[in-house]
């Protein structure tokens, strides 16, 4: 039950986090790990608020650098928000 179509969970984020009016969005960062994942349905889940990315993460060594950049990220908004 529910939605489990890619186009109906994109909207849903769309409309939970993209902000109502005078609200900020909220960035999404995906991360995909290993070949069995939907890289699509992902990257476009990323992409449904602004500022939001995705990863693919092949293997468990390249897990610190995607969180490390993304986390880089969201502390550059921050410090420039300040």
């Amino acid at each position: 039950r529910g939605i489990s179509d890619k186009n109906g969970i994109v909207e849903l984020t769309k409309g939970c986090l993209g902000g109502g009016e005078g609200q900020k969005q909220i960035a999404i960062h995906c991360f995909g790990y290993g070949s069995d994942h939907n890289q699509e349905m992902l990257n476009d889940i990323s992409q449904a608020t602004e500022g939001g990315s995705y990863y693919f993460v092949q293997q468990d060594c390249d897990v610190a650098s995607a969180f490390g950049d993304a986390l880089g990220g969201i502390l550059s908004a921050v410090a420039q928000n300040v």
